[in-house]
């Protein structure tokens, strides 16, 4: 699927981006932005949000989460709507994951195309060698709305194999010197991660990256800042290490969508 498909499902009711905002209840707070996407669909219009947990970093008392999609269109015709989260985030129990979900009410019941896990790592397209991720860039444009940036880009390499954990609310990378040292890091809370040759930037946290067939690559947790000297690259967790962190929080999936 080329990136003007991709931005054909956007600009449709199977849209699944999910711009999520930290929404401060005080004046003198910042707005914090990150990004999520639906990777399952319930009954009774429940939908399943995979993000980043550094997204609910912000404490409930000072901040409201608010999980925004829309239909793409022109700047003038993006239709938003706001989606109901239910009860509150769900964090793989795994100490060190930056993987969290979020059951949300869509009002619509869109048919949402889902982005879903799979157990694999997927290989870097060849021809050409395309991902897209996707930021959230809501009140750029100075009229306090919801927006959405594609990124589509060309020419990604994956660079030298490391590990990430989430400590402090920040990511911690090490790069892995052989398999021995690999199993000291997952001891220590580390997990697997992708380090790719694309840009991301404030807002692209849990942004899914997607291939040209539209399939999920991983999700990106973080990245370089304009102008580093290392150049642009993007932290990505896995498809398979997300397919891992659903099947642990199956059972809470399924008490918050018990009546």
């Amino acid at each position: 699927m080329a990136s003007n498909d991709f931005n054909q499902i956007a600009c449709s009711l199977a849209n699944p981006l999910v711009a999520i905002v930290q929404q401060p209840k005080a004046a003198h707070l910042p707005f914090g932005l990150g990004m999520g996407f639906i990777s399952e669909r319930f009954k009774g219009n429940k939908r399943l949000i995979t993000t980043c947990r550094h997204n609910f970093n912000v404490s409930s008392q000072n901040y409201k989460f608010i999980f925004a999609t829309a239909v793409l269109g022109t700047n003038e015709t993006d239709r938003w709507r706001e989606l109901t989260m239910i009860g509150q985030p769900i964090f793989d129990p795994r100490e060190g994951s930056d993987i969290a979900f979020a059951i949300v009410k869509d009002p619509e019941n869109a048919r949402t195309r889902v982005l879903k896990a799979e157990n694999r790592e997927l290989p870097i397209p060849t021809n050409p060698p395309e991902l897209s991720n996707v930021r959230n860039a809501s009140f750029d444009n100075g009229n306090g709305t919801y927006q959405f940036e594609i990124l589509t880009q060309l020419d990604i390499a994956e660079l030298d194999r490391q590990m990430y954990q989430f400590t402090d609310n920040s990511i911690v990378c090490e790069p892995v010197k052989n398999e021995q040292h690999a199993s000291e890091l997952v001891e220590t809370g580390y997990f697997p991660c992708r380090t790719l040759t694309m840009i991301s930037r404030p807002g692209c946290s849990g942004s899914p990256i997607l291939n040209d067939n539209f399939e999920l690559f991983g999700m990106d947790i973080g990245g370089t800042e304009a102008g580093d000297k290392d150049g642009d690259i993007a932290i990505c967790i896995p498809s398979n290490e997300l397919y891992e962190a659903r099947r642990l929080i199956d059972a809470e999936i399924q008490a918050t969508l018990s009546p």
